[in-house]
């Protein structure tokens, strides 16, 4: 999923939990509910600090972008270091790895909770002002927002919602957490799948991936052969059916000319099959009366 889509996403998903809440008695206020909905859109891109093309690696010019290439290759090395199927595999980006887990969401969420309950409003602001920034930059394109735009809504956002919320911070770990959590579940959506699951052994893997390709649900069989050479993951058995739908091809394929398509011989025939101008001229005289 795009940096707009996670936005999007976890911001209705958040509103729609906040019109749930006066159901069983808790209603939130009109600005726990709207600031909610812009800390959880910039929340949800917090996972994708493990790779370096990300919207948050390029939030902070360099320094982001090396913390997001030490932080895909430290989750790399973690996936080889805790499960046996992928030290066999060996090393890949990191992507799609620690910080796509309900574990991570959740250390996120505690950490961030204990923070505010210390020291409230001096955790709290910060926290606003970067993932407002970040949503900005996930919906907007650069064209809109220019340089400093982003940190300049997200200043002016940041003061209005302290002034609204009079020390009431408790929905703060709550909108980040699910934030994160929202991208997590998103991603699973797809082909190529995430770790949801971590650290629960499934089909012999610590970071087998739960996606739509795992229940062939609205995908081919290519397809998903393809997800999994391109993304390096998955359990041995799709590596064999990867494996088999190439030896298909190439056998389609050498039945289907009796040589590949950029030998001497299939050029040659090519060139054969296609009539020049004098053999046109030379029917054209031919059928005249």
């Amino acid at each position: 999923m795009m940096a707009r889509t996670h936005c999007w996403t976890s911001a209705a998903s958040w509103l729609a939990g906040c019109a749930f809440l006066p159901t069983i008695g808790h209603p939130p206020s009109i600005s726990v509910a709207l600031a909610g909905a812009a800390v959880t859109a910039g929340a949800s891109l917090i996972p994708d600090i493990d790779f370096p093309r990300s919207t948050i690696s390029w939030s902070g010019g360099p320094a982001t972008q090396r913390l997001a290439q030490r932080i895909g290759g430290a989750s790399a090395r973690l996936q080889v270091l805790t499960c046996e199927h992928c030290a066999r595999r060996g090393l890949n980006d990191g992507h799609r790895g620690i910080t796509h887990t309900l574990v991570f969401a959740a250390v996120v969420a505690l950490l961030l909770a204990s923070g505010v309950a210390l020291v409230g409003g001096w955790v709290a602001g910060p926290v606003i002002w970067a993932t407002v920034g970040l949503a900005v930059r996930g919906v907007l394109p650069w064209q809109l927002r220019g340089r400093f735009g982003a940190s300049v809504f997200a200043a002016v956002a940041t003061v209005a919602v302290v002034v609204a919320s009079d020390g009431v911070w408790w929905w703060v770990p709550a909108a980040v957490g699910w934030g994160v959590l929202a991208h997590s579940l998103g991603d699973s959506l797809s082909v190529a799948g995430v770790p949801l699951l971590w650290p629960l052994r499934l089909r012999g893997c610590r970071w087998y991936r739960t996606g739509l390709r795992r229940w062939h649900v609205g995908t081919s069989r290519q397809s998903q052969g393809a997800a999994a050479r391109r993304w390096g993951r998955g359990h041995p058995r799709d590596e064999r059916s990867a494996g088999s739908e190439r030896e298909q091809s190439s056998r389609i394929l050498r039945l289907s000319d009796g040589a590949p398509s950029g030998s001497p011989r299939h050029r040659s025939s090519s060139r054969r099959s296609l009539p020049t101008v004098e053999q046109g001229r030379r029917s054209a005289r031919e059928a005249r009366p």
